[in-house]
């Protein structure tokens, strides 16, 4: 908005351009994630598996006798490094990115070694940065990953919670907020408020995303729906009732994805209380020092 009276010469001025979510994730560099590029650069060591439901991804590396390298036999380096990876890919905003960071990351939490807990310290970033995009269905996921993380080994609670606070005023700020949510998430969303595409969005032609043909540039629309109201209404003056109504965007869930529905408010409940239960007072302490209307209940109580 303007800073002072409304020059409304500078509308269509770009310099006046209002702050948009885009230009601030774009300004974070944000928009491209460290698993997009190590996809582009064929540096992972899965893709997914097309002929499959049941195995949805295949392992690419092998060893020198021709195995197949699952995270079960990755070295400890190979294995934090990859992990840290499908942990960025998990705020990718179109499919099948996150799809197949999604089910990565879940084989190698499955495997519940201790490498989990040394890979601890390299996932706070990509978790943070997940649940900085405020996409209430990215900011869910990436909390129903953190829940399987602390689950995953003994360990990785204690060598999580001097971190744990980098998290916390993100689960503040959307635990009064009861956003009904598709969990793992079977569409196309927008890592970037109402932007929905890689890189710029186009001002003419197919505003529209090449992955799942959502719209890309909702506020290009609502100026044009502006200007059409405000030229209905030049001509006849009587038209006051003309609104221009926002865009409202449709979202065609993937065939083949299974998902259930959630809170997430419930959800944050949920890993606010498996963090408690399992790193005990202290973890109480730093829980209420960021939400201090929380309260725990013992289930054993």
């Amino acid at each position: 908005g303007c800073r002072g009276e409304h020059q409304s010469d500078n509308e269509m001025n770009p310099e006046y351009e209002p702050y948009t979510p885009q230009i601030r994730l774009s300004n974070l560099k944000m928009l491209a994630t460290k698993f997009q590029r190590a996809l582009v650069k064929g540096q992972l060591c899965v893709k997914i598996n097309p002929d499959s439901n049941v195995r949805p991804v295949r392992w690419l590396w092998e060893d020198a006798e021709g195995d197949e390298v699952n995270p079960l036999s990755m070295k400890g380096e190979d294995f934090k490094k990859q992990l840290a990876l499908m942990f960025d890919g998990l705020r990718e905003g179109h499919e099948p990115y996150r799809y197949l960071a999604t089910h990565a990351a879940n084989a190698f939490l499955a495997t519940g070694s201790p490498l989990l807990v040394e890979a601890v310290q390299s996932l706070v970033l990509p978790i943070k940065l997940a649940l900085q995009t405020y996409e209430p269905h990215l900011v869910g996921h990436m909390l129903v990953m953190l829940q399987k993380l602390i689950k995953a080994h003994p360990g990785v609670l204690p060598a999580l919670l001097p971190h744990i606070k980098l998290l916390l005023p993100y689960m503040a700020l959307f635990r009064p907020r009861n956003h009904v949510l598709r969990l793992p998430p079977p569409f196309c969303l927008p890592p970037a408020g109402s932007f929905t595409g890689r890189g710029d969005a186009p001002e003419s032609g197919g505003r529209s995303c090449g992955v799942c043909g959502a719209p890309v540039d909702k506020e290009y629309d609502s100026r044009q729906a502006v200007s059409k109201a405000k030229a209905l209404r030049a001509k006849n003056a009587n038209l006051d009732h003309v609104h221009a109504m926002p865009q409202q965007v449709v979202r065609h869930p993937t065939k083949g994805r299974a998902s259930k529905k959630h809170y997430l408010s419930d959800v944050i409940n949920e890993t606010l209380d498996l963090l408690v239960h399992r790193g005990g007072p202290q973890a109480l302490a730093i829980v209420q020092n960021y939400i201090p209307r929380y309260c725990y209940f013992d289930p054993k109580d």
